[in-house]
């Protein structure tokens, strides 16, 4: 019993130390930064790069917009918005 529960052990520490997480890279022009100013009345396009066939999903003020990556680039608008 000490020996399954040994074995056990083991194997569930070598997933732990085996198990590496896989993150998404997204980047975006430097265009994006804090304090940056929008045009109000005008749709806000919005691209970056990140992993081929990802999904990216910008929210603002209310928005939700999705878009799947095609050849490593991404581009989607937002709608125009009010000052």
């Amino acid at each position: 019993m000490n020996t399954r529960k040994f074995c056990f052990l083991l194997f569930t520490v070598s997933l732990l130390v085996c198990a590496k997480p896989t993150l998404a890279e997204l980047r975006l022009p430097a265009i994006f930064s804090h304090n940056m100013v929008l045009q109000q009345g005008m749709a806000v396009p919005v691209w970056g790069w990140a992993d081929d066939g990802d999904t990216v999903t910008v929210t603002f003020r209310n928005q939700k917009v999705s878009t799947k990556v095609k050849d490593g680039k991404w581009m989607l608008k937002l709608r125009s918005l009010k000052a």
